[in-house]
């Protein structure tokens, strides 16, 4: 039997294409600004507020780092992502936010079995980069909320925010940059929306 010896170095060369290893991943966070707990008194008399999980569609359910163009096509930046999905994130993100404001006797996450006056629910829009025609970028963040009493259940009042940040660049770092500063342009609305009352 004849061998063909050439076919050799062929196969090496797709061996050695087929063991370059792949980008490793890029992994960003949202990072709350470090700032001191707001000091207040007769916290016995505050109301305890519980969070409920984010509502959002399952494309926020996942860690790809999002963005979309002027066609409103959306993609994901390849190589990087999310430590976690953007509605864990941003559940963690308004918690400590809404600690640290100060208006809580606590502020107890979804899976706290503790009893709590107020509920705040929750529904994601929106959490990318937006690239506009112009080439522009920005973070964008929307999100509505809905405060409940807990002991009636009824809505005592609804509030949308959208924070829309500039991005530096068009790229994933870029949109991370944008959406940490939408993500505190967020959570202070949020907070002076719950110290306004009804």
């Amino acid at each position: 039997m004849k061998i063909n010896y050439s076919i050799f170095p062929a196969l090496l060369l797709l061996a050695g294409c087929a063991t370059q290893s792949v980008p490793a991943a890029s992994v960003y966070t949202l990072s709350a600004p470090q700032q001191d707990i707001a000091e207040t008194a007769n916290k016995e008399q505050q109301a305890v507020l519980k969070l409920a999980p984010v509502n959002a569609a399952r494309v926020y359910h996942s860690t790809d780092l999002l963005y979309s163009d002027a066609s409103h096509a959306r993609n994901s930046y390849a190589y990087s992502r999310w430590s976690d999905a953007p509605v864990v994130l941003l559940q963690t993100f308004l918690q400590d936010e809404l600690e640290r404001s100060g208006q809580f006797a606590a502020v107890l996450p979804p899976v706290s079995s503790a009893k709590a006056e107020l509920l705040l629910e929750s529904t994601l829009f929106d959490f990318s980069q937006h690239i506009d025609t112009d080439g522009s970028a920005a973070g964008v963040i929307r999100m509505r909320f809905y405060l409940v009493d807990n002991a009636t259940r009824k809505v005592i009042k609804t509030g949308q925010f959208v924070a829309s940040v500039p991005a530096a660049t068009k790229d994933a770092q870029g949109a991370v940059t944008a959406l940490n500063k939408a993500a505190a342009i967020i959570s202070r609305d949020l907070v002076q929306w719950l110290a306004a009352g009804n």
